[in-house]
C-alpha cells in the first residue's frame, strides 16, 4: 500500500513538472522588418539567439510575411524571458505552407543580404520580458541586384 502511495505521489509530481527540456514560460514577441525605403520585407526569418546560451535550448524564431513576424519557440508561440541577439535570414518561398508547391522562379530570390544572418556582422539585441513584447522596427538594406 505504501508503494502505491509513493508511486501515485511521484506520478502527480512528474505530471505537474513535465518531462523537462521545455522552454518554460513563453512571452509574446512580435515585430516588423522593413527596408530602408520603408517597404516591408516580403519574406525572411527572424532568429533570436540567447545571449546566455545553454545546452538543448530551442532557438526562438519567426517567419516574416510582408514585413510582420511573430516569434515561436519550437511549435509554441512566444519566447522565454531573457536577452537575445537577433539575426535575419532568407527562407525558401512558401516555407509556411509545406503542402503548397514551390515556384521555381522564386527559389533563388534573396530578400535579405547575408550580413544580417551573422551576429558578427549584424548587432541587434532585444530583451524579452514577461508580458507582450514588441521588437522596435528592424530596418535593413535591400540586397544588391
Amino acid at each position: 500500500m505504501r508503494l502505491l502511495a509513493v508511486s501515485a505521489c511521484l506520478f502527480v509530481m512528474a505530471t505537474a513538472l513535465g518531462c523537462g527540456g521545455g522552454a518554460g514560460s513563453l512571452y509574446s514577441v512580435k515585430g516588423t522588418l522593413k527596408y530602408a525605403d520603408g517597404t516591408p520585407v516580403p519574406r525572411a526569418e527572424v532568429r533570436m539567439e540567447p545571449v546566455a546560451g545553454g545546452p538543448n535550448q530551442l532557438m526562438p524564431r519567426g517567419l516574416v510575411t510582408n514585413g510582420a513576424f511573430a516569434i515561436q519557440t519550437g511549435m509554441d508561440d512566444g519566447a522565454p524571458a531573457g536577452k537575445y541577439k537577433i539575426t535575419i535570414g532568407n527562407v525558401p518561398p512558401d516555407a509556411s505552407d509545406p503542402n503548397k508547391p514551390m515556384d521555381p522562379a522564386e527559389m533563388d530570390k534573396v530578400y535579405v543580404p547575408a550580413k544580417y544572418a551573422e551576429t558578427k556582422t549584424f548587432t541587434l539585441e532585444f530583451e524579452v520580458k514577461s508580458g507582450d513584447n514588441v521588437v522596435p522596427d528592424i530596418t535593413i538594406a535591400k540586397p544588391a541586384g
